[in-house]
């Protein structure tokens, strides 16, 4: 915290502004996953398990590919390419944000996973 003040003069009023680099004492927190493996453009829809440490809930954000997101409900398109998803939790009082997790799923032609 850093603390400015100003004794004033005859034109001015004292002043003073308190200010804090926002650091708290707040716990720090990660994410874990269950990353889904690759998939094939027909795969059914498949739910991505993810949790925080802190056990607050974990958001899952499509960030691009052939995908549809529903909650933590992915749903092919029917496109070969890469699926890219975030994992964030923003925090609380009691916990700083977690570092975001980046998942890329590859998502292949039916029947070319080997």
């Amino acid at each position: 915290t850093v603390r400015a003040t100003q004794v004033g003069n005859e034109n001015y009023n004292p002043a003073s502004l308190e200010r804090s680099n926002g650091s708290t004492n707040r716990l720090a927190q990660s994410i874990t996953a269950t990353p889904p493996g690759d998939k094939v453009t027909s795969s059914a829809p498949f739910q991505i398990v993810a949790t925080a440490s802190s056990g607050l809930p974990v958001t899952i954000t499509l960030v691009s590919g052939p995908a549809q997101l529903s909650g933590n409900t992915v749903t092919l398109t029917g496109t070969p390419g890469t699926v890219v998803l975030r994992l964030s939790q923003a925090g609380n009082t009691t916990y700083q944000p977690a570092p975001d997790v980046t998942s890329s799923i590859s998502v292949s032609s039916s029947g070319a996973i080997t």
